[in-house]
């Protein structure tokens, strides 16, 4: 059984006296364990989708299955938040790391607004940041860390409620090419381990990691 099903997916937006499709008739299936990277040029959709799959974002039509069960279109704001927060884990290009709080905290936040208890948040991420290599880094705030290590506390807390999906919007976007090997390196190996990727990019470097490539113009899937 996949683990997301779109079948159909739109999604307009109001311009004007004229409506954009951003996305058109797409329908895609991503397997448990898969690492796919989502290809096309700038206003092809690929964001768009991107917030579809992360619940940060409705379709106008069309049916997203999630582990086999739709997701409502009529579902709350709060209930879709309960979703996103047990299901989805985000890293993004600018690493949206909370300034004036150190990188163990950063990297807990997501377990606290799932209002896991203090013991465990800590602990795991203590666990997760020695895993990407960031043990020496928890009482750092994020001003004090490079790119790529900032970076590597992103990919951290990504993981930290046990996502069942990782979406990576352009990770490697703000990285010189030796962090971003690095960071190509660490999601290959999660992928390896079993947690499913979902990234957008434009780097035919980061896409070429991935087990498929899918590429939108347009709003449509092309290949």
């Amino acid at each position: 059984m996949p683990l997301i099903e779109l079948q159909h997916i739109t999604k307009t937006f109001e311009a004007g006296d004229a409506d954009f499709k951003a996305l058109d008739d797409v329908s895609l299936s991503i397997e448990p364990g898969e690492f796919v990277a989502i290809m096309g040029p700038s206003g092809s959709g690929k964001s768009t989708l991107m917030n579809i799959v992360g619940l940060l974002d409705r379709p106008t039509s069309g049916t997203y299955v999630l582990e086999g069960k739709p997701v409502s279109l009529k579902m709350s704001d709060r209930e879709q938040a309960r979703l996103r927060s047990e299901f989805v884990g985000f890293i993004f290009q600018n690493f949206n790391l909370l300034a004036n709080v150190d990188v163990l905290e950063n990297v807990a936040l997501p377990a606290l607004y799932a209002r896991h208890p203090s013991y465990d948040r800590r602990g795991r991420a203590k666990a997760l940041l020695q895993q990407v290599g960031l043990s020496h880094r928890l009482q750092y705030r994020p001003s004090k860390l490079s790119g790529g290590e900032k970076q590597r506390v992103a990919i951290a807390r990504a993981l930290m409620n046990n996502p069942k999906v990782v979406l990576a919007d352009e990770p490697t976007g703000n990285l010189d090419s030796k962090s971003g090997k690095e960071v190509i390196s660490i999601l290959k190996n999660l992928n390896t381990k079993g947690t499913t990727l979902l990234l957008v990019t434009h780097s035919e470097e980061l896409a070429a990691a991935a087990n498929r490539i899918v590429r939108l113009k347009d709003g449509r899937i092309v290949l």
